[in-house]
């Protein structure tokens, strides 16, 4: 059983009722059929307008924490570019101390100019005296090569603590670096004969000096050489004689 309105005085009475017991109103079906209808459409209405709410706020919602995700996605990403930025100026600083600190153990000297040299086998002073044209190829019995001349890179040295385990010899060749003028690297020609003049391998014991000689192979153009000692010296020479 339902409720309904009486039509005349709006008294609430059974949708059974045929008479409203407060007014004598007779009440028809159709006024019932009416009413019920109403009810009906007005239910309908609220749930549709209780749909409409519901739909809004879950869009809303939806939004808003679409909305959040995205900002969370570019405090992430901004994140990640600060620290790859970081990371970039580290190995770049990095690089460039180490392009500094290799610049700064090869040290610069001229002709004559003594080095003081620290090698694993022990120290010694070493100084270029002249690096001058011979007939090298001759004395030793090497064919002729045209274009090229031999060179020799006359040098000082006073052994203080040089003591090769492996050899009686001052092999420092192994050591030294020779460029010509396009940069091209340079292969000693090892320890020729000694006739007196071309000291190629002497020994110089700890604590004595001497003379040492290395014979180099270049074009019959090339004035000028980079010579670099151990790692900690160089010298750019002009090729005299």
């Amino acid at each position: 059983m339902a409720l309904i309105k009486c039509p005349n005085c709006g008294e609430q009475i059974s949708d059974k009722a045929t008479v409203c017991p407060k007014c004598g109103k007779t009440i028809d079906s159709k006024s019932q059929k009416k009413t019920k209808k109403e009810i009906v459409n007005l239910g309908i209405v609220i749930a549709f307008v209780a749909g409409i709410l519901v739909g809004g706020m879950s869009h809303a919602l939806l939004f808003n924490s679409g909305k959040s995700d995205d900002k969370v996605i570019q405090t992430e990403q901004k994140e990640s570019v600060k620290t790859s930025d970081k990371e970039l100026s580290k190995d770049t600083t990095v690089e460039s101390n180490n392009n500094e600190n290799k610049s700064d153990t090869i040290k610069e000297v001229a002709i004559n100019e003594p080095m003081n040299i620290t090698h694993e086998y022990g120290n010694y002073i070493l100084t270029v005296d002249a690096v001058r044209r011979c007939d090298w190829l001759n004395r030793f019995g090497e064919d002729e090569q045209p274009g090229k001349v031999a060179i020799l890179l006359e040098m000082d040295i006073q052994n203080q603590t040089y003591d090769d385990p492996y050899n009686d010899f001052m092999f420092i060749d192994s050591q030294i670096i020779v460029l010509d003028e396009n940069n091209y690297s340079i292969q000693s020609w090892g320890t020729g004969y000694d006739d007196g003049e071309y000291h190629t391998s002497p020994k110089i014991p700890v604590g004595t000096n001497g003379k040492l000689v290395i014979p180099y192979i270049v074009d019959d153009t090339c004035n000028m050489v980079t010579i670099t000692f151990n790692n900690q010296y160089k010298i750019v020479a002009q090729i005299t004689g």
